[in-house]
């Protein structure tokens, strides 16, 4: 069954004989997402802040813990049964407290929606957990009113509000006029994980490696060569890749190809930018090897990509 062209499929999840059909975000790929992040800023201790009785939490948890597993880490779980309504209620800070306290640092937590986050920003400036060294948060919603409250810029993921509306008017304007009665929920991909400071953190404790990657990120505008990561650095080029492939689990040339095409993504967004501008501001040599290098790693062109941008 297709609806405007995009795949109707039934939600993961458990939901009431009674839930009518409708649309949702897909909060498999928001916790594929975010254990993506963490993996790629080279944390190796993961935590989850959910809500038990939340079907979206619980999605979110379960992907997040299973992209987690295949990467071969594992995650600790805070959800308390009243957190869902009350993350900043005075036990549940207490509680929240000593389990933030006892992770074992750095750590990387995903919290299923910002408020949470929020609650455990404040509760780690209040225990002296030094963010983002010590704790890398990840928060779902893009709120802003949230983002207002965080005493460090927070890390969230976009979920695609417009898009989910769009496409809720879509299915009841067919409902009301064509008299469709939908039995399957749909699924709509979350939009673009926003960086910020919360987030910001190099865990990685190989001194080399973690110098190496920092410059690639510095310098993601530009193009950059292997050659240009051993110049400074105290190690052969190839130690360097001996070691970024057992810590990182890439090559130096392969992480470099995914931060430009990472930083292209930001750039895509602004549509007074052609292709070929965002290529050469995003460190690519020409065009064509700009989208060569972004089908490898996005599995679409970054034209394709775009019109996805902009439809959400």
């Amino acid at each position: 069954m297709q609806l405007s062209g995009v795949p109707v499929v039934d939600v993961i999840g458990t939901w009431p004989a009674s839930e009518v059909a409708s649309i949702h975000t897909n909060n498999v790929a928001v916790g594929r997402m975010a254990a993506q992040h963490l993996l790629d800023k080279g944390v190796r201790n993961f935590a989850f802040m959910g809500a038990v009785s939340a079907l979206h939490s619980q999605q979110r948890r379960d992907s997040f813990v299973a992209e987690l597993k295949k990467a071969g880490f594992t995650c600790a779980i805070f959800e308390p049964p009243t957190f869902v309504l009350f993350p900043d209620a005075a036990d549940n800070e207490m509680m929240l407290m000593q389990w933030l306290l006892s992770l074992p640092k750095p750590a990387g937590i995903l919290c299923w929606f910002d408020y949470a986050a929020v609650a455990a920003q404040n509760l780690c400036r209040r225990a002296g957990i030094k963010m983002p060294d010590e704790v890398a948060l990840i928060g779902v919603e893009n709120d802003d009113l949230c983002s207002l409250q965080c005493p460090v810029p927070l890390t969230s993921i976009d979920l695609a509000g417009r898009s989910i509306g769009f496409k809720a008017m879509q299915l009841l304007d067919r409902m009301i006029h064509k008299g469709y009665r939908p039995t399957r929920h749909l699924l709509v991909p979350p939009g673009k994980l926003i960086s910020r400071h919360s987030s910001d953190v190099l865990a990685i404790t190989h001194a080399e490696v973690a110098k190496a990657m920092r410059y690639i990120h510095d310098n993601a505008h530009r193009p950059i060569l292997v050659t240009d990561l051993v110049r400074d650095n105290p190690i052969s080029r190839r130690r360097l890749e001996i070691q970024f492939k057992k810590i990182i689990g890439r090559t130096p040339c392969q992480e470099i190809q995914r931060t430009h095409v990472e930083f292209a993504k930001t750039l895509l967004d602004n549509p007074e930018l052609t292709l070929t501008a965002i290529a050469i501001q995003s460190g690519f040599k020409s065009h064509a090897v700009f989208n060569r290098t972004f089908r490898r790693w996005a599995k679409c062109t970054p034209g394709e990509y775009r019109q996805r941008v902009m439809q959400r």
